[in-house]
């Protein structure tokens, strides 16, 4: 691979673009098979790929042992794929109206797609177009790279929920900040909206009144704070918290399983993802018994 990096690198890509335009097409077999192959032999026709090979052989030089070629050749792939983003997205921005020996994505999208090229409404087109093939470079990646982004979403939401569960359950002395900031802020978190409709939906005026009262209040002090916790609890607002956080938490397991890292490392991911949703933390304050 040393003696023909840019071969490498679009033996790689010819692979993947295979399987990509096949599947473009089949979501859409005209305008997104178009536009699929239309970023493809844009790629295709990257000229020396020096940002690939910058890449390669920053990898090579800098390593402190054997990079992966395969690895290695994916994520010059990658980097080829951004530069196809920037400079179709360029030339719109420009109105430039050739690249790379040919029409611009766009200026050759207005030609074909709209009658009388020159025209607005074909200028219009192209342009959409043209940021839209932008746009897919950056994602015709990787069915593996969407199942990882949602695996990261679910984990954080989790992550979210289970920090608001600490600002109000927590022990201080292992989340680090006080009990009760969000709600001396007035911030509108899920445990108290899931409160609020449930006290709401059951005329529970008491605990209605516990949150309007306690809620953004900046001097609030520890005896309003355990009111609230108890609404809370009775409300079923802290269990519906706590479910959600385990059913986002499968979730993005289940999206990093089909994602299929295996990758020697790939069992950490995982570990982030439960330690993101806090699933290995001990007890909050109250769970056995008065909050």
């Amino acid at each position: 691979m040393d003696l023909d990096v840019p071969g490498a690198v679009g033996r790689v890509l010819d692979e993947h673009f295979d399987r990509w335009v096949v599947r473009a097409a089949a979501a859409d077999g005209t305008f997104a098979a178009d536009i699929a192959r239309r970023v493809a032999e844009f790629t295709r026709r990257g000229g020396k790929r020096t940002r690939a090979q910058f890449l390669w052989w920053a990898m090579r030089a800098c390593r402190s042992g054997d990079v992966p070629g395969g690895a290695a050749l994916t994520a010059d792939a990658a980097v080829e794929l951004l530069q196809t983003s920037a400079l179709v997205q360029d030339d719109v921005m420009d109105g430039s109206v050739r690249r790379r020996g040919g029409r611009a994505l766009h200026a050759d999208v207005a030609a074909q797609y709209a009658p009388g090229a020159g025209t607005r409404p074909a200028a219009d087109l192209g342009a959409c177009a043209g940021v839209l093939a932008g746009d897919l470079a950056l994602v015709c990646g990787r069915q593996q790279t969407a199942a990882l982004r949602r695996a990261g979403r679910c984990a954080g939401i989790a992550f979210q929920l289970r920090d608001d569960l600490d600002g109000l359950f927590g022990d201080p002395a292992d989340t680090g900040k006080p009990c009760g900031d969000d709600l001396r802020a007035g911030k509108p978190t899920f445990l108290v909206a899931v409160a609020h409709a449930r006290a709401l939906a059951r005329r529970d005026s008491a605990s209605l009144e516990v949150l309007g009262r306690c809620l953004d209040d900046p001097d609030l002090d520890d005896g309003g704070l355990a009111e609230v916790r108890r609404v809370l609890v009775a409300t079923g607002a802290r269990a519906a918290a706590q479910a959600r956080i385990e059913r986002l938490s499968e979730r993005s397991l289940e999206h990093l399983e089909r994602a299929r890292p295996h990758a020697p490392g790939a069992e950490r991911p995982a570990a982030l993802l439960r330690a993101a949703a806090g699933l290995a933390r001990g007890r909050f304050r109250g769970e056995e018994g008065g909050a």
